[in-house]
C-alpha cells in the first residue's frame, strides 16, 4: 500500500524546466489529497536527505509532507528540507519557496492559508512555523474574535536559527536574523537582529539528589 501511495503522490508532482528534479528519501511519508500539487521550477526539491555542505547530525527517522485538497507547494529553485521535518498544508493552502532555501532537520511547517520563503531564506533545525491557529478565541460574552488572515512571510536572505517559533501573520523583513530559542510575536524590520533575553536566576544552598 505504501509503494502504490508513493507512486500516486509522485504523479501529483510537476517538473517545470529541464533542470528540475525531486529527491525524496524512502523515509519520507507522503500524503497528498485530491487536487494537491507540488511544482518545481528550474531546481532541486530534496526532502529527507542530509543538507548540502552541512555536517550530518541526528534527526528523527521520518519526514512527512501532507497536502490537503487543492493545496500547492511551489519551488522556484533549489529547496532542501532536512530529515525529520513535518510539512502540512491545509485545503487550498499555498506554500512558496523562491529558491536556494534550506529548512533544517526536525522542523515543523504548518500552513493554513499561505506561507512564503523569499530567495535564500533559510531555517536551522527545530524551527516551528505555524500559519495555523488550530483553535479560535472569543470574548467573555461569547463574541468570536476575528482571525488573522495575513500570510507568514520570510523575505529574502532571512536567517532563522535553531528552535525558533514564528506564528501566523508575521512578516520577517529581508536580511533579518532571528536568534536561537526566540518566539517572534510581531513583524521584524529588514536588516534586524532579533533575540530574547531572559534573566538567569541562581539560588544557593540547593543540593540535587538522585
Amino acid at each position: 500500500m505504501g509503494f502504490f501511495n508513493r507512486i500516486k503522490c509522485l504523479r501529483q508532482v510537476d517538473l517545470l524546466g529541464d533542470s528540475s528534479q525531486v529527491l525524496i528519501s524512502k523515509a519520507t511519508h507522503l500524503v497528498f489529497a485530491e487536487g494537491a500539487k507540488v511544482k518545481v521550477e528550474q531546481g532541486v526539491f530534496s526532502v529527507g536527505y542530509p543538507l548540502p555542505d552541512r555536517p550530518e547530525l541526528p534527526a528523527l527517522n521520518k519526514s512527512t509532507i501532507q497536502l490537503g485538497k487543492n493545496a500547492r507547494l511551489i519551488c522556484r529553485g533549489n529547496v532542501f528540507i532536512g530529515e525529520g521535518t513535518y510539512i502540512r498544508l491545509a485545503d487550498n493552502a499555498v506554500m512558496e519557496f523562491d529558491g536556494d532555501n534550506v529548512v533544517g532537520r526536525n522542523s515543523i511547517l504548518f500552513c493554513e492559508t499561505r506561507m512564503h520563503f523569499g530567495r535564500r531564506a533559510s531555517c536551522s533545525w527545530g524551527v516551528t512555523l505555524m500559519d495555523d491557529d488550530g483553535h479560535s478565541f472569543a470574548r467573555s460574552d461569547g463574541t468570536p474574535l476575528r482571525k488573522i488572515r495575513r500570510p507568514l512571510v520570510l523575505e529574502s536572505d532571512v536567517g532563522v536559527q535553531m528552535n525558533v517559533t514564528i506564528p501566523k501573520g508575521i512578516t520577517v523583513g529581508h536580511h533579518a536574523t532571528i536568534s536561537a530559542n526566540t518566539t517572534v510575536r510581531r513583524d521584524i524590520k529588514p536588516f534586524s537582529l532579533v533575540y530574547e533575553e531572559s534573566a538567569l536566576r541562581e539560588r544557593e544552598g540547593i543540593v540535587f539528589r538522585v
